[in-house]
Protein backbone atom coordinates (compact mmCIF):
# COMPACT_ATOMS: atom_id res chain seq x y z
CA UNK A 1 0.00 0.00 0.00
CA UNK A 2 0.84 3.51 -0.92
CA UNK A 3 2.19 5.59 2.50
CA UNK A 4 0.03 8.83 3.09
CA UNK A 5 2.07 11.53 2.40
CA UNK A 6 1.54 13.20 5.49
CA UNK A 7 3.48 9.86 7.06
CA UNK A 8 6.28 10.83 4.75
CA UNK A 9 6.81 13.97 7.13
CA UNK A 10 6.11 12.18 10.73
CA UNK A 11 9.82 10.83 12.50
CA UNK A 12 10.26 6.71 12.09
CA UNK A 13 10.75 4.16 14.67
CA UNK A 14 13.12 1.65 12.34
CA UNK A 15 14.71 -1.51 13.33
CA UNK A 16 16.40 -4.15 11.55
CA UNK A 17 13.95 -7.36 12.67
CA UNK A 18 10.09 -7.11 12.72
CA UNK A 19 10.45 -9.12 16.23
CA UNK A 20 12.35 -5.87 17.69
CA UNK A 21 9.90 -3.94 16.66
CA UNK A 22 6.88 -5.98 17.96
CA UNK A 23 8.94 -6.03 21.03
CA UNK A 24 9.31 -1.91 21.20
CA UNK A 25 5.62 -1.74 20.42
CA UNK A 26 4.85 -4.14 23.84
CA UNK A 27 7.08 -1.88 25.65
CA UNK A 28 5.01 0.21 28.42
CA UNK A 29 8.05 3.00 28.32
CA UNK A 30 8.04 2.83 23.96
CA UNK A 31 4.54 2.16 23.46
CA UNK A 32 2.85 5.31 24.07
CA UNK A 33 5.25 7.36 22.04
CA UNK A 34 4.96 5.15 18.76
CA UNK A 35 1.13 6.24 16.09
CA UNK A 36 1.61 2.96 14.71
CA UNK A 37 3.58 0.26 12.53
CA UNK A 38 3.86 1.20 9.00
CA UNK A 39 5.92 -2.14 8.10
CA UNK A 40 7.40 -4.67 10.03
CA UNK A 41 10.17 -2.91 10.49
CA UNK A 42 8.72 0.68 10.88
CA UNK A 43 6.32 2.53 12.96
CA UNK A 44 5.15 6.31 12.99
CA UNK A 45 6.30 8.47 16.19
CA UNK A 46 4.68 11.06 17.49
CA UNK A 47 6.45 14.06 16.85
CA UNK A 48 5.60 15.75 19.63
CA UNK A 49 7.23 13.02 21.66
CA UNK A 50 9.94 12.41 19.56
CA UNK A 51 12.76 13.55 22.44
CA UNK A 52 10.94 11.37 25.13
CA UNK A 53 10.96 7.87 22.92
CA UNK A 54 14.61 8.24 22.40
CA UNK A 55 15.01 8.73 26.03
CA UNK A 56 12.99 5.79 26.77
CA UNK A 57 15.09 3.56 23.85
CA UNK A 58 18.13 4.36 25.94
CA UNK A 59 16.94 3.53 29.48
CA UNK A 60 15.56 0.35 27.95
CA UNK A 61 19.46 -0.47 26.86
CA UNK A 62 18.84 0.73 23.34
CA UNK A 63 21.28 2.60 21.16
CA UNK A 64 19.04 4.80 19.06
CA UNK A 65 20.59 6.81 15.55
CA UNK A 66 19.14 9.51 14.41
CA UNK A 67 18.87 10.31 11.01
CA UNK A 68 17.05 13.95 9.42
CA UNK A 69 15.79 13.72 6.33
CA UNK A 70 15.06 16.96 4.27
Amino acid sequence: GDLDPEAALQPLLEVADAADLQSLLRDPRVKPFVLSAVSSTQAVVLPQHSKALLEALKKAGHTPKVRVHG
